[in-house]
């Protein structure tokens, strides 16, 4: 799994693309994670990714193209949407589901019968995991399956969060420890529906396990939850802060893939672009020794300096970069524009 940082492109570029014809993909989906508000590339595993905007004059829905000249089938670029909106879901709030997939020598799209716009004036994404193993990437697809139908189908949302425990823990007996195991510390909704659950005098890993997901893939045997019963529905649109909060933590926790506020709070992604200028074999003589000598780090390429998507500061664009100490696995730099008018050590 990797944590790079995470390209995005704007402007003409964007349009000149979508222009040139081709074999195109379309993925048109429904979403609430808030949406950009122009069209943008993202680059991800290798290829890029066009993510289109609403459209108000053709009433068009939101999108994610590519164009298909990068030599991918067309079940690998399928296959490469979903694994980015697994990606995008996992470290997001709020669900993003695919409904049809239309392709054409121009990337065509479909209109937007439900008229619902969430949008993010700014949309900015630090961290996407990426080249991730088969059942890592499982462990996300159920995680989005999960969310997209939070809103429609309680019963089958919650059998895809628990489906991520049952990756890990085989069996009814392993899924019940791991349950009992990791109830502690949980968000502000899911500890609410936990302490229902205990109030009502029953252990909540049985509850989890028998009247919810065994109650949901089996008929005929006691409990059945039964789709005509609203308290069934009500009752299990409770459960799901609970049920998504574990799988959240088995994911995190025996996946290895880090949650977006793990990664926000190491902040390594900031440091990702000086890590590819160095190179891994210098990086990691840095952090292994304080006594390699800063004039082995000789950086050609000039740096702009600015904050995210925000306008550029003349004096701050182009810098030359030097290395002045290297002090416990922290290099440290200064940087200067041509004619020295401006220096920062």
């Amino acid at each position: 799994m990797t944590e790079d940082y995470v390209v995005h492109i704007k402007g003409e570029v964007v349009q000149d693309g979508l222009d040139k014809p081709g074999h195109w993909l379309v993925a048109n989906i429904e979403q609430s994670i808030g949406w950009p508000e122009e069209d943008i590339i993202i680059k991800y595993e290798g290829i890029d990714l066009f993510l289109l905007t609403y459209n108000a004059e053709h009433g068009f829905m939101p999108a994610v193209a590519v164009n298909l000249s990068n030599g991918l089938s067309d079940d690998e670029t399928r296959a490469k949407i979903a694994r980015f909106l697994s990606a995008l879901n996992w470290v997001s709030s709020g669900s993003v589901r695919i409904t049809y997939w239309l392709g054409g020598n121009r990337p065509v799209r479909s209109n937007d019968a439900k008229g619902m716009r969430h949008t993010a004036s700014f949309f900015r994404v630090t961290y996407l995991p990426a080249n991730l193993n088969n059942e890592q990437q499982l462990a996300l697809a159920l995680l989005r399956e999960g969310d997209g139908l939070s809103h429609t189908n309680y019963g089958y949302s919650f059998l895809s969060y628990y489906k991520i425990i049952n990756l890990v823990k085989k069996n009814g007996e392993k899924q019940k420890k791991w349950i009992r195991n990791n109830l502690a510390d949980l968000n502000k909704d899911a500890d609410k529906r936990l302490n229902e659950i205990k109030n009502d005098g029953v252990n909540v890993e049985d509850y989890l396990y028998h009247s919810c997901r065994c109650a949901l893939a089996h008929a005929g045997v006691e409990p059945t939850v039964n789709p005509d019963n609203e308290n069934d529905s009500v009752r299990l649109y409770k459960d799901l802060p609970l049920i998504r909060q574990l799988a959240v933590r088995m994911i995190e926790s025996q996946f290895s893939i880090k949650s977006d506020s793990t990664v926000y709070h190491e902040h390594l992604y900031e440091t990702s672009g000086f890590k590819e200028i160095l190179g891994n074999d210098i990086v990691s003589e840095i952090l292994s020794t304080d006594e390699i000598s800063r004039k082995r780090i000789k950086i050609k390429k000039k740096i702009s300096i600015r904050q995210w998507c925000d306008k550029r500061y003349g004096v701050f664009d182009s810098l030359g970069i030097k290395a002045t100490m290297i002090r416990k696995g922290v290099v440290f730099f200064s940087c200067f524009n041509d004619d020295l008018t401006f220096r920062y050590l």
